[in-house]
């Protein structure tokens, strides 16, 4: 608690990477304790095989669009409009009377939740789950990425990220991930080259790009431009 409160009293880029740094902090702490496999201890509810791929294949599936239903709509609440008060302006939302240290802590409550469920549901999938495995600094940079990547403040933003991230973090390990290459962080460098042309071309990210104009045109994008001399 005294970690939270502190860190709320950071503000912009600084507390971004409070943030960012602290994902493998646990890993040492933890890393002497009991890692036993969960086999011995979760609840054996799951087939094996392929059932159990498609099982926990739609169960993901699921969470995610109930994720996204309720970013959706906590998005058009007060909540939501405090939260991007915040991230926009936060000591022009402190000088309305909004109490951004509450907000953050909020915040930082649900996003923890969030987490919660999937390691929940990663744990009932894999059965054995270790500090080293968990607590990867992948694990805290990728979602960071993707964020940046798709746009930040967009509902899909981060979907987008991810979209173009996984197939690339792929594609890295079956190509780049063998030989002398291999155990180099080489996705690490391409993830760092990825994020440094998104934020000097479109630090907005791509979902920032005109789509719709592009895609089928925008009649309202039309219709706001002057007219053609005759």
């Amino acid at each position: 608690m005294g970690r939270v409160r502190g860190g709320d009293a950071l503000h912009g880029r600084v507390q971004r990477a409070r943030d960012l740094s602290h994902h493998p902090a646990p890993r040492p702490l933890l890393r002497d304790r009991d890692q036993r496999d969960l086999a011995d201890r979760a609840p054996h509810l799951q087939p094996n095989g392929r059932i159990k791929e498609l099982a926990f294949y739609y169960l993901v599936l699921a969470y995610f669009a109930l994720v996204l239903l309720i970013a959706g709509r906590l998005e058009h609440t007060k909540l939501g409009y405090c939260f991007k008060a915040i991230r926009d302006d936060e000591e022009g939302a402190q000088s309305l009377g909004i109490h951004t240290r509450v907000y953050k802590v909020i915040a930082r409550c649900f996003t923890a939740g969030i987490y919660a469920v999937g390691g929940a549901i990663f744990g009932m999938w894999a059965l054995s789950v270790f500090p080293d495995q968990v607590f990867d600094i992948n694990w805290g940079i990728v979602p960071t990425i993707a964020v940046v990547l798709g746009g930040i403040g967009r509902l899909w933003g981060p979907v987008v990220g991810c979209l173009i991230l996984v197939p690339l973090s792929q594609l890295i390990s079956t190509y780049l991930g063998t030989g002398p290459l291999a155990g180099r962080g080489i996705d690490l460098v391409v993830y760092g080259l990825l994020i440094m042309i998104v934020a000097a071309a479109r630090p907005q990210g791509l979902l920032s790009l005109p789509w719709r104009r592009w895609l089928g045109g925008d009649p309202t994008a039309r219709a706001a431009s002057p007219a053609e001399p005759p």
